[in-house]
């Protein structure tokens, strides 16, 4: 674990993949996924205002089964209970599946418009 200006960087295993991933903030847990995580995201840093931010940095897959392996993984993972989620508009149709079929288990789920 490395952390560098109040953002910590670190790494957990998922689904038997290492997945690097930064986080920081206080408060409530947000998720931010992203279709092309990088280092420098507007949505991180506004994030932070928000809450306590978890931020892979890998692609999510995107594949409506292997999703939802992945993000129960890392959700369980991280220790994180009902976070709220800000992503991609991309995965917009993998997520509202996952939530109509897992009640309880996002919290607010907020999509970003395409760049």
């Amino acid at each position: 674990m490395e952390a560098l200006g109040g953002v910590t960087r670190a790494q957990i295993e998922v689904d038997g993949t290492s997945v690097p991933y930064r986080r920081a903030g206080e408060g409530a847990p947000i998720l931010l996924l992203r279709v092309h995580p990088r280092e420098s995201d507007p949505a991180f840093v506004q994030g932070i205002a928000r809450g306590r931010v978890f931020a892979p940095l890998v692609t999510p897959p995107l594949r409506r089964d292997r999703l939802e392996a992945w993000l129960l993984g890392l959700i369980e993972g991280l220790g994180l209970q009902a976070p709220g989620v800000v992503a991609d508009a991309a995965l917009a149709p993998l997520l509202a599946r996952l939530v109509r079929h897992n009640a309880g288990l996002l919290g607010e789920v907020v999509f970003l418009a395409e760049e």
